[in-house]
């Protein structure tokens, strides 16, 4: 992976400290946070990551004299608008609040509703189609906290001139699946019947899918449930057609796959299991799954997982003498073709990098689906998901490993960078270097 871009630390932040962040679903936004500090960046095409907006627990702390402290934030678009929803705790009343910051006016909103104070899961949907105004198209987000016990709670998030609000709010409780929901990821129904789905992986293992009716007096039900692999650390879910879903779920080192089939005969069918190696003997953790949508790719949907691993100490030194910084982290993407008819996962690309930053996030973006990765100090600019169509994964040959040849400044390698996720991931000398082998 190249670098497309350095980043600079946070602002009155120790190095010490822990910081999270991510990569928005749409458009061009970075953002970082501790937990008393957020801040968005922008990735323009010759500035690289530059910094957008920042807010503190401070600017949040409005009729309250407590300590607010960020847990949780995440992007999502309404109305051709980007916000930022920040899930924070009031630490001493033990209460939480959620917020919606936008950073380019630095509006900031806080949602009229009372959530869980300690979920152990959140996940906020992409936008959805609500209806018409009086006078436009408006939409709204679907909540889903997971908490423990499994059980969940989903409310409708819109934003508008009068500020935000979560409403239609409902609980569900699986009762054969008495543990923590440890991951949750909320999609549309691909029929567009207007329902939407909540996918639930639990920290005991077991799948499951509950439907839930936004304006149908927010009506939740289980549509299907399979046991598990392994504890779940995250999942994912993306359409095959309008009756189909394939949900994919990280546990330990392993990603694996299941059909979910949204027939009158609903079913959640383990598929395949695949592990992601290491270049070392060290451990590997899922953290992040990203499947591409099927109608997309139109032939397969392509699972991307990002994993960490700290790797043996042997493996460290090496990676500490290479890196010549303290501590080592790999950054290993993986990626495979879900086959749909087959019921099979093949091996189509890997990538890796080391350093000594904590990986924030993975986003796969474009026609091409090249792999951007943040860390907490960098962008990483990943080559295209492409390669063989099975046996040993092979690794696409794109612009990254041809700029590593000269010596181009971070703030060029993020504008050739740039350029090439506006192009869907291939420039003209992409074209050149594929016609030449």
């Amino acid at each position: 992976m190249d670098i497309g871009a350095d980043i600079a630390q946070l602002p009155g932040v120790d190095r010490s400290e822990p910081v999270s962040g991510g990569l928005g679903d749409s458009g061009n936004l970075l953002y970082r946070h501790t937990s008393t500090l957020l801040e968005v960046r922008s990735l323009g095409a010759l500035s690289g990551a530059e910094a957008l907006a920042t807010l503190s627990t401070t600017q949040l702390q409005v009729n309250t004299v407590e300590d607010l402290e960020i847990v949780l934030v995440q992007q999502v678009t309404l109305n051709r608008t980007a916000y930022l929803v920040i899930f924070a705790r009031e630490q001493l009343s033990e209460t939480a609040r959620l917020y919606t910051f936008e950073p380019f006016t630095l509006g900031v909103h806080r949602v009229a509703a009372t959530v869980p104070y300690r979920p152990s899961a959140l996940h906020v949907s992409a936008a959805m189609a609500a209806g018409r105004g009086s006078s436009c198209e408006w939409e709204f987000a679907v909540v889903c906290f997971g908490l423990d016990q499994g059980r969940v709670l989903l409310g409708n998030l819109t934003v508008d001139a009068d500020g935000s609000q979560l409403t239609g709010i409902t609980k569900f409780a699986m009762d054969a699946h008495r543990c923590a929901v440890a991951d949750v990821r909320v999609v549309a129904r691909p029929d567009g019947s207007g329902r939407v789905l909540a996918l639930l992986g639990m920290a005991a293992g077991s799948v499951a899918a509950a439907e839930y009716e936004p304006f149908g007096g927010g009506r939740v039900s289980l549509v299907a449930a399979a046991a598990g692999e392994g504890p779940v650390a995250c999942i994912a879910a993306a359409a095959v057609d309008e009756a189909r879903l394939v949900v994919c779920t990280g546990h330990g080192a392993s990603v694996a796959a299941y059909s979910l089939e949204l027939d009158a005969h609903a079913a959640l069918t383990h598929v395949a299991t695949q592990t992601v190696r290491s270049d070392d003997d060290g451990g590997v953790e899922v953290r992040d799954i990203q499947i591409i949508d099927a109608r997309e790719t139109a032939s397969a949907v392509v699972v991307a997982a990002l994993a960490t691993s700290g790797g043996s100490e042997r493996g460290a030194r090496r990676a500490r003498a290479a890196a010549a910084e303290p501590g080592a982290v790999a950054a290993v993407v993986s990626a495979w073709t879900y086959d749909a008819a087959a019921g099979a996962m093949d091996a189509v690309s890997r990538q890796a990098t080391r350093g000594a930053d904590a990986v924030l996030a993975m986003r796969v973006s474009g026609r091409a689906l090249q792999v951007e990765v943040v860390t907490a100090r960098r962008l990483l600019l990943g080559d295209a998901l492409a390669g063989g169509s099975g046996g040993e994964p092979s690794r696409a040959r794109a612009g990254g490993e041809w700029l590593d040849g000269f010596a181009y400044p971070p703030q060029v390698r993020g504008a050739v960078g740039e350029q090439r996720r506006r192009m869907d991931g291939e420039l003209f000398v992409d074209l050149l270097l594929r016609a030449g082998g």
